[in-house]
């Protein structure tokens, strides 16, 4: 907790990699949520492209979170992508990339089974 509180430095790049991706997200045209914590949720559009989007990550080497029906209404399936200090803005622009070519991929050919 002594560390939480006095590093500030720790919160500034924080903030500061939560408003790189912001930016960089929305000049990829990925559709965000509303969020200004490390919790960034990425709009997909319907689990199977979700599923899909997060298997094509997890391929380039990056662990994202599918959320899906239950936790979300339906049509609300989304990616939960979890920042942190410790990332560098090669990391996220990385991640963007990625996140940018699995959404195009994922229009290009859309599937209709979830559990796929």
């Amino acid at each position: 907790m002594r560390i939480a509180r006095s590093d500030t430095a720790r919160r500034e790049r924080l903030h500061a990699n939560i408003a790189h991706f912001r930016h960089a997200a929305r000049r990829a045209g990925l559709a965000l949520l509303p969020s200004a914590t490390p919790i960034q949720p990425v709009s997909c559009g319907s689990e199977a492209e979700t599923l899909a989007m997060a298997r094509a990550l997890e391929d380039a080497g990056f662990w994202v979170g599918a959320i899906r029906p239950p936790t979300v209404p339906q049509g609300g399936s989304r990616l939960r992508i979890t920042l942190s200090a410790q990332h560098a803005i090669t990391d996220i622009d990385a991640l963007i990339g990625e996140l940018a070519r699995a959404s195009e991929a994922a229009l290009r050919h859309p599937r209709t089974d979830a559990g796929a």
